[in-house]
Formats: C-alpha cells, structure tokens, sequence
C-alpha cells in the first residue's frame, strides 16, 4: 500500500510539473509578439507623406574653349534639364509624370488641377568658357506608391490606387548628365548677352540650340549642397 501511494504521488507531481512547464510556454507564445508586428499600423499621413529634402544646385561647368547654348528645342519642350542616374544605372525620376503635378498627399485634398500650360519662348542660355550656369534639383526622387482608394479620394475611388511621392534618393552616389550645344538659330534677335560673374548669361531675345551637342557629367553624394555638370 505505501509503495503504490508513493508511486502515485509522484505520478501526480511530475504531471503537475509538466503541465506548469507547458502552461508557461503558452502564456510566453501568446504575450510575445514578432518585432515586424511590434510598430503600430501605418495611417494614411504616413502612406502618403514624403521625404524632406534639401535642393540641391546643378552647375553647368563650360571647361572647353568655346561658348556653349543651353534652350529648349521647340516651345513647350518638357524634357528635363538634366538627367540623373544611380549607381546601378537607373534612372532617377525626379519630376511629376501627373499633368498637375500633384503628389499622394496632393491628391488626399486636392481634388482639382489648378495648373495651367504656358508655353514660354525659347531663351537661350549662354556658358561663356570657364563659366557656369546654374540649374536646380529638388534633392529628391519621385516613386509611384499603390495606397488604400480612402486615402486618396481625389483618385476617382480606386482601390488600391496609385500616386507619386517624393522620396530622398538614399545615400549612394548620382551621376548627372546634361546636354550643351555649340551654335544657336536666332528666332527673335537680340539672341546676344554679356556673361555675369558666374561666366553665363540668358538672353532677351528667342532662339533654338543647334550645332554639336555636347554631354557633360558630374558626380553628387547625397548630402552635398552641389553638382558640377562638366562639359570639356
């Protein structure tokens, strides 16, 4: 009899033990959370906002012995003034593709285009040797993003819709390129103007870039004030 309730008592504690054990590891499993699930749920301020950014000057350098035009090749011409690249060759967008320019967090409130195209003449620009002219950059890139339709009700209630953000270009280096030209068609004279301090000038009067084109480069680190476009 006493070797049958020792038995037994100690059937009954290692079952007790165990069943703590695993009461424990439930309780542990159930508070416990995995750390991709620890941030709270991200808001449509957050879906929709973008990076800050600081703008960025894009010299273009004139190192070669000539004059150089910088203008657009027809009124109305929208292509960029300067191309830029990352270090995997991408391309960097960095304008709108919307006609109104609007980015995600434009489109949570504004629900009309208020631009208006106005074709502007052509001017030209002039890069005397040893001068430059200066463009500018926003500082940042623009990526298109899929959000919930609620958060972007001036999208016509798609969901999930598509909008474009501003976004820092991460801390790789850029590459920019741009184009010059060594001779110009005077549309509207004057077509002529006297280079300032900086070595360039724009002109008062209209005209289209002809001549050899030429290709300059430059290489921005994030983080830098400046770009020298170099053209030699």
């Amino acid at each position: 009899m006493t070797f049958t309730t020792r038995r037994t008592r100690t059937l009954t504690l290692v079952a007790a033990a165990l069943a703590w054990i695993a009461a424990t590891v439930t309780a542990a499993a159930c508070t416990s959370k995995p750390a991709d699930d620890t941030a709270a749920p991200l808001v449509c301020t957050d879906l929709l906002a973008g990076d800050e950014t600081t703008e960025v000057v894009v010299r273009f350098v004139n190192q070669t012995n000539a004059d150089l035009y910088l203008g657009d090749n027809a009124p109305c011409d929208t292509s960029p003034s300067f191309r830029i690249y990352d270090a995997a060759n991408h391309e960097v967008v960095y304008r709108y593709g919307n006609a109104c320019g609007l980015s995600c967090a434009d489109n949570a409130t504004t629900c009309t285009c208020t631009m208006t195209t106005t074709c502007y003449p052509s001017y030209l620009r002039r890069i005397a040797p040893g001068g430059a002219y200066e463009l500018y950059w926003s500082g940042a890139r623009i990526v298109e993003r899929t959000v919930p339709g609620s958060c972007v009700s001036c999208l016509g209630g798609q969901d999930p819709a598509s909008c474009e953000a501003p976004e820092a270009p991460g801390d790789g280096p850029l590459t920019f390129t741009g184009t010059a030209w060594t001779a110009f068609d005077c549309m509207a004279p004057p077509c002529d103007c006297t280079p300032g301090p900086e070595g360039s000038c724009t002109t008062t009067g209209q005209g289209t870039i002809t001549g050899t084109q030429l290709v300059g480069t430059g290489t921005f680190t994030p983080g830098s004030g400046t770009v020298d476009v170099v053209f030699q």
